[in-house]
């Protein structure tokens, strides 16, 4: 999902991972991935990319299956996400609280910071996961957070360190 996890999977540093990809765009003469500016939205491959990898396929075989094929979706994008397992774990404990404040203390963090990683992991799923706490009410679990929450517990190795593979 991103030059970082690459790098932090195949044990290299950020640079080498740039450097090559440089020398494979220009040896193919355009862009291999389309690369957002926010930092919670995957890379994507472009039609190039696609080609390349599908010809490197047939050349060396395909990779083994990844951990995460066969997830269903939200779970699926929100593990592909930056640090999505992480994230997603958290979220699992913020749907067990009864506030963001309160999640906040039990993560030992700030409960902006909580706020802040729901809206991404929401990016990532596509929808909001949590009604927003008012003055009179907490905060309830939408459809797609119970989804998500309900796919995290049935599926516990998308969640383990280290299994997203890029």
């Amino acid at each position: 999902p991103s030059i970082r996890q690459a790098a932090m999977t195949m044990g290299l540093k950020e640079p080498a991972i740039y450097t090559q990809l440089v020398r494979l765009e220009r040896a193919c003469a355009g862009a291999l991935l389309i690369r957002y500016t926010r930092t919670h939205q995957a890379l994507t491959l472009t039609p190039m990319g696609k080609l390349l990898l599908d010809q490197a396929d047939d050349h060396f075989g395909r990779a083994p299956s990844s951990p995460l094929e066969g997830l269903p979706d939200p779970l699926a994008s929100a593990v592909v996400s930056l640090q999505g397992p992480a994230r997603v774990r958290r979220f699992v404990t913020i749907a067990e609280a009864d506030s963001l404040k309160h999640a906040a203390r039990i993560l030992g963090t700030h409960d902006s910071t909580i706020s802040t990683q729901v809206r991404m992991l929401e990016a990532a799923c596509g929808g909001l996961l949590l009604h927003r706490r008012t003055e009179t009410a907490t905060q309830r679990l939408t459809d797609l957070g119970h989804l998500l929450v309900e796919q995290a517990m049935a599926n516990p190795k998308a969640l383990a360190a280290g299994t997203v593979t890029p």
